[in-house]
């Protein structure tokens, strides 16, 4: 093993750039110590091996069964690489082609003092494949994976590639070289936002909603363990259908506008390179603090429709939203948070089959949920003018929201012959006595007229409710419950 030692991470790293230029090596990997190369599942323990093989299990079967994503998961490697990169321990290793990316990564942000070191491990793709062809064959060689994973932008922006390698003792049989440098309390090469994307593809949006699940479950897992001693009383399951046959007299027949070939647009991700969805720009939108919520709403809205048709790739691309108040600044505090909630809420909705004018509302009424006075209930309320109802909505997954909308506008989405299956008909003006004989979208509402509703009221409303990474259902495609907490 060569060893060549620097003062710290930058030398390091210009090192290892000069190394990349000269074509000594192509791939680096940062570590924030000098340990042997192991994959994330040879470090762990048989039993947490055991149950590492339990979460791919059930990684796997959420990208199988996740409209959408069938491209990422009828690839094998594709998938693992998803895995790895969200944590799961998996045998492939992370590498990078570029050396400033591996000095990012391993630079120790908690060092807390010692004589430890960091390093950057260099590795020549071309002698370790010659290297592995002189040994026997029952010893199967490493693989070399670059990997092109639709909207995995953390790949992307990390110029991430991957070493297959099942082996516990690899630098036994094959010694990787390391440019060393001292821990000490430094700024980072990189930023985080650099390398950790802080704008999210469809895929990554859809992640949230998988971990959000995994959260739940070890919950479930502490809770039992802190209950044993109690007794479980275990309810039945809700039926299939999702309806409540003491209030209605028949199950409710799935609506024509939930057809999955109509919903394919809702479902599938388009896939987009994460530098080519880069820009500069900060599209500015002009307000006045002591505006009525009406009066923002109408002024936003007009602003955001007019930025889209004058622009018509703007939906193409993650535009940053600011916000101006002429003679009277905004506190920058909430500027921020402002900023950074309209940016989250256009990756969530730009690239869905929303009109302009349905995104250009929506975030008008998100500003307005903002910058006005008053609870989240209070301000909505005030802009509809309508009684109002909080909702819970969810997916097979375990994964759900909430959020606050009108019950009349829920009402008037509603599928029109309710009356007809209802035991007692005159029930029918109440939403949310609907809303319990059915807890099934797609056969309770209109798609279109739930989608709509979803637009105005549902995303303004849970993305201030939840704080990333709980799930963020954009689409109401992907809804498999709804009805009331």
């Amino acid at each position: 093993m060569s060893r060549l030692q620097a003062r710290d991470v930058y030398e390091a790293v210009a090192l290892a750039e000069n190394l990349k230029r000269n074509g000594k090596y192509q791939w680096f990997r940062g570590q924030t110590r000098s340990w042997p190369l192991k994959s994330s599942f040879a470090r762990l323990s048989e039993d947490a091996q055991e149950e590492a093989l339990k979460k791919a299990a059930r990684f796997e079967g959420w990208m199988k069964h996740t409209p959408g994503l069938e491209e990422v998961a009828s690839n094998a490697d594709a998938a693992i690489a998803v895995a790895q990169h969200y944590g799961l321990p998996t045998n492939f290793i992370d590498f990078t082609i570029e050396p400033r990316v591996a000095g990012f990564f391993a630079t120790d942000a908690g060092y807390a003092g010692g004589d430890v070191e960091g390093c950057i491990l260099c590795l020549d793709t071309a002698d370790l494949g010659e290297f592995w062809r002189a040994l026997p064959e029952r010893y199967p060689p490493p693989e070399f994976l670059r990997l092109q994973v639709p909207n995995l932008w953390r790949l992307e922006a990390q110029f991430g590639v991957f070493l297959f390698c099942p082996y516990d003792g690899f630098e036994k049989m094959y010694d990787l070289d390391r440019i060393c440098f001292p821990q000490v309390p430094q700024a980072s090469i990189m930023s985080a936002s650099s390398v950790y994307p802080d704008r999210k593809s469809q895929l990554e949006i859809l992640l949230d909603q998988y971990f959000m699940n995994e959260m739940l479950l070890e919950g479930m897992r502490y809770s039992e363990r802190e209950l044993s001693a109690w007794t479980i009383v275990t309810m039945s399951p809700p039926p299939p259908s999702l309806c409540d046959l003491d209030l209605l007299n028949r199950e409710l027949p799935l609506l024509t506008s939930w057809d999955q070939d109509r919903l394919e647009a809702w479902l599938t991700p388009r896939r987009e390179r994460y530098f080519e969805t880069q820009t500069q720009e900060l599209r500015v939108l002009k307000t006045m603090l002591n505006w009525s919520p009406a009066e923002l709403v109408a002024s936003v809205t007009s602003q955001v429709l007019s930025q889209l048709s004058e622009r018509h790739v703007l939906r193409t691309q993650l535009a940053t939203w600011g916000l101006d108040s002429p003679g009277n600044p905004i506190p920058k505090e909430v500027a921020e948070n402002v900023s950074n909630l309209l940016s989250r809420q256009w990756d969530g909705m730009r690239m869905l089959p929303y009109s302009d004018s349905e995104i250009a509302m929506s975030m008008a009424v998100s500003l307005a949920l903002v910058v006005c006075v008053g609870s989240l209930e209070e301000k909505l309320h005030g802009l509809l003018g309508r009684q109002l109802v909080e909702i819970e909505f969810g997916s097979k997954d375990g994964a759900y929201s909430r959020a606050l909308v009108s019950d009349q506008d829920l009402q008037t989405a509603m599928r029109q012959d309710m009356q007809g299956f209802l035991r007692q008909p005159e029930l029918s003006v109440h939403a949310t006595v609907m809303l319990q004989a059915c807890q099934a979208p797609n056969r309770l509402f209109e798609f279109e007229r739930l989608a709509h509703i979803f637009a105005s009221q549902v995303i303004p409303t849970q993305i201030q409710m939840r704080d990333t990474p709980s799930a963020i259902y954009y689409s109401p495609a992907r809804l498999d419950t709804l009805g009331l907490p």
